[in-house]
């Protein structure tokens, strides 16, 4: 076991990292993977535990992770506002969802995108992920794990291997060595040492309280379809549809979990005009039900320009109203309120 002390930790005594994520990424193990990585190969007190809705896949999924000094225990089960390392699991996140909020300049900042944007803070720090996970089949959120605890300065890669293979290794022991070439991918791409941040503190508006949401608990934020962009869950495969295969069976629109297809209504019946990639997750669900291979899965930045990528803008009225980013993921409960004030 390799045991480490903490250098840094907050005024409560954590060390703290939140990553933020789409439902089928696989944030959540990996928040599970480094809260067991540092009770069992770190020897630190360690918890964890994520937050997301009831259909994971798509939507906003957030995973926390505290770890504290040797002999001591985390005592509180709140989010982590201001962490020491953040980890961002989509590019379009960024766009959609305040996910850099409490980041100061001290925080790592991991990012998995092809490309480092103008935009972003300055000590952001790029992992291709997503093309790593692809080369070594592995998956996303191996890659991150590596990135991630790299970014921590205090795990080795003996101890990730160690990791992976008691708990993964276990479970599936043909792609044991997939999931550690790509936990080693993420973790010889980061920095041991961490680039100059940005001075300013990411802050966001102070979340609601349960108190102060209408009579009964019901949440007036309306969660939608139209507008919500599903395409950051997606792990770089899209279906891609052959017109001159189809035989108009509707069996990709009878399984897919987002009716994402699209019908019109022809001589002798309804016809598949393709789907809309907006709100395509890449299950691939579509590819293996087709019959005659009218749908075939392919690399989709082989496809930067998808055909027949059909929106459901029209559904959009003026009557309903639509927010880009969805629903609210949560609200604030009294605990977390009370350790809001501690911190202040």
């Amino acid at each position: 076991m390799q045991r480490v002390d903490l250098p840094i930790v907050n005024d409560l005594g954590y060390y703290e990292m939140r990553l933020e994520s789409i439902g089928g990424l696989g944030a959540n193990l990996c928040g599970k993977l480094l809260g067991e990585l540092g009770a069992m190969y770190l020897g630190l007190g360690a918890a964890s535990f994520a937050s997301y809705g009831s259909e994971k896949r798509g939507s906003p999924v957030k995973s926390y992770i505290r770890w504290c000094r040797p002999g001591k225990e985390v005592r509180i089960n709140s989010p982590v506002h201001h962490p020491h390392v953040l980890g961002i699991f989509h590019e379009a996140l960024l766009d959609s969802y305040p996910v850099l909020q409490g980041m100061t300049e001290h925080t790592r900042l991991i990012i998995n995108a092809p490309c480092k944007q103008k935009h972003w803070p300055a000590q952001a720090e790029i992992v291709d992920a997503g093309a790593l996970a692809m080369r070594y089949k592995s998956r996303v959120n191996m890659v991150m794990l590596g990135a991630i605890a790299k970014a921590t300065g205090l795990v080795s890669l003996e101890s990730l291997k160690e990791l992976i293979s008691h708990t993964l290794g276990q479970r599936y022991p043909a792609l044991l060595a997939s999931n550690i070439k790509g936990v080693r991918a993420g973790y010889d791409v980061v920095d041991e040492r961490a680039p100059k941040g940005d001075a300013a503190v990411y802050e966001s508006e102070k979340p609601r309280r349960y108190e102060e949401a209408a009579t009964g608990g019901v949440i007036t934020c309306i969660g939608n379809i139209v507008t919500h962009d599903l395409s950051a869950s997606r792990e770089g495969w899209i279906p891609l549809f052959h017109p001159d295969r189809c035989i108009h069976c509707g069996l990709c629109d009878s399984t897919c979990p987002d009716m994402v297809f699209q019908f019109a209504v022809g001589e002798q019946g309804p016809v598949n005009r393709g789907l809309d990639y907006q709100h395509c997750k890449g299950c691939l669900r579509c590819v293996a039900v087709c019959p005659v291979q009218a749908l075939t899965a392919v690399k989709e930045r082989e496809w930067p320009e998808k055909p027949y990528a059909l929106p459901n803008q029209s559904l959009i009225t003026a009557d309903i109203p639509m927010e880009a980013s969805g629903a609210n993921s949560w609200m604030s409960s009294e605990a977390q309120e009370t350790e809001r004030r501690i911190e202040e």
